[in-house]
């Protein structure tokens, strides 16, 4: 009986906590799975559980919390995952899509984590837009190099200005988009930088 009042204890202090602080946190997700048939010239047919075959499989936790003076602070943890057997997308990563915080205002908005570059069409601070091959279908022929331009990259800092007549920069610098163990000099950077245009029906 003791186990029992305890356990009512801490959820209670838990939900206590939630209620105060009145943080907005979404949990989502996306799950797509098929068979796919496929036969080359002089091979045998192959039948096979295919993962993602529109959009990637991937769940996620994100979330806002207002902080006074139109200033928010905001965070994002995605993770991929495969369908079939539950593995990660990304060996090794937890929430390998995406690992944001941040503070937004009207000032703008400032992210760092890991996050897909510019033109790399993933996550929070992508500016492109789509590709003509719009879906994750792994086939042969796949273009995702002729469209797809940047990955996403680890230690990223990115800031986006306010609008300033429909036009937005955006900022993004990685100071080592594997890791970032070595002395800077020998890190990999990203470095990129953009400009777009919304207003009306115009983008």
């Amino acid at each position: 009986m003791k186990k029992l009042h305890l356990l009512v204890l801490s959820i209670g202090m838990a939900t206590g906590f939630a209620a105060m602080a009145e943080p907005a946190v979404t949990m989502y997700g996306i799950l797509d799975g098929g068979l796919t048939v496929s036969k080359l010239q002089h091979q045998s047919a192959k039948v096979q559980m295919t993962n993602g075959n529109w959009l990637s499989n991937r769940w996620g936790l994100m979330g806002q919390e207002e902080l006074g003076g139109g200033n928010s602070v905001f965070f994002k943890l995605e993770q991929g995952f495969n369908l079939s057997n539950g593995s990660e997308a990304t060996a090794g990563k937890a929430f390998n899509r995406e690992t944001a915080l941040g503070l937004s205002g009207d000032w703008g908005k400032l992210g760092f984590g890991r996050f897909g570059g510019l033109s790399s069409d993933c996550g929070t601070f992508s500016i492109l837009g789509g590709a003509a091959y719009s879906t994750s279908f792994s086939t042969i022929g796949n273009m995702y190099g002729a469209f797809y331009l940047t990955e996403r990259y680890n230690n990223s800092i990115a800031y986006v200005t306010p609008a300033f007549g429909g036009l937005q920069g955006h900022l993004m610098y990685s100071n080592g988009t594997d890791a970032d163990e070595e002395k800077w000099s020998h890190n990999s950077h990203y470095y990129g930088a953009g400009l777009t245009y919304n207003k009306d029906k115009l983008s």
